[in-house]
This record gives structure tokens, sequence and C-alpha cells, in this order.
């Protein structure tokens, strides 16, 4: 074995352990993609494992069928906690979603915000089971209807798509249902 000039192994060179610590580098990411796929590498180094466990949780709890035989109060109650934990999921996902999609869920968090204020204002309450059973009065009903028809517009189905889509690649999670909300 040589030794370079002062007296360490050639292999405990500066030199050769930075040549090392590269090909270390090397090897790690050629087994990452290999073990992961590309999109997984970009899927940890972009802080995006937080989001994507969010929207995994999220989305089992609120994909969730009902029983076909669920009476009227079970289905109220179920409809009010899942319309409760999606605008606080929403809320989330516009502040943790990486930078691709953030805007996107900035904006469709506003407008599910926008229809459960409207709604409050008019007194009608969309996460408590009792008001849901209750028929709206006419200008509630008006209201709650002008702020949902912007759920229907195109920015807003443009955001949705892209949403979904990110979800699917990045996440591996499939929430096309949102848009059938």
């Amino acid at each position: 074995m040589s030794s370079n000039t002062s007296g360490a192994p050639a292999w405990r060179s500066p030199k050769a352990l930075a040549i090392a610590g590269v090909v270390v580098a090397i090897i790690a990411a050629v087994l990452l993609l290999g073990r992961f796929g590309p999109s997984s590498v970009a899927f940890l180094a972009d802080g995006s494992e937080e989001y994507c466990a969010d929207l995994k949780t999220w989305n089992d709890e609120t994909s969730e069928e009902l029983p076909q035989d669920a009476d009227e109060q079970t289905v109220v109650t179920e409809v009010a906690k899942r319309l409760s934990a999606s605008l606080e999921a929403y809320e989330n996902f516009s502040d943790i979603a990486p930078d691709e999609v953030q805007d996107e869920w900035k904006l469709y968090s506003d407008r599910w915000n926008n229809v459960f204020t409207v709604a409050e204002e008019a007194g009608f309450d969309l996460t408590d089971p009792a008001t849901l059973q209750q028929q709206a009065p006419p200008e509630a009903q008006a209201a709650i209807t002008e702020a949902s028809n912007k759920l229907t517009e195109q920015d807003t189905q443009k955001a949705l798509d892209t949403i979904i889509d990110h979800a699917k690649e990045t996440c591996d999670v499939d929430i096309s249902k949102l848009g059938q909300q």
C-alpha cells in the first residue's frame, strides 16, 4: 500500500476522500432512483412528505362510502363531519402544499370558505347536522347557490384538475372524488 508524503495511506488523502464522497453520493442517488423512481426522489427532496401524508389521511377519512342502509340522521351527521373536515383540510393544504399546487389549493380553499361564510351569515351552519336537516330560507338558498356556483367556474375547475393530477402523480393518492362534491 502506498503512502503520501505525510505517511498516511493514499486512500486517506483529502483528494481520495473527496472522490470517495462523490462516488458514494452517486451510488446513493442511483440506488434511490432504482428503489423509488425519479418522482419519489423529488418527493423526498421537496418536503412533500407531510402534504402527501395529510392528503392520504384526509382522502381515506372522507371518501369512505356510507352503508346503503344508513338512516337519515347518520347520513346528515356524516356529511356535516366530512364538510367540516374538508374545510379544515383545504385550509391546511393551501398552507403546506408544494409550490406547484399551493395557489390552486388557496383558490379552492377560498371558494369553499366563501360558501361556508355566506351560509353562516345567512344563519345556516353547513357543519351542523341539525341545520342540514332544515330547509334554508330562500334568501339563504340564493346566497349559498351564488357562492357555490364559483366552485364550478373555469378557474376553480382548472385549479381542481391540477390538484387532482398532482396528488396522483406526486403522492399516489386518487382524490378525483374531490371534483364530485
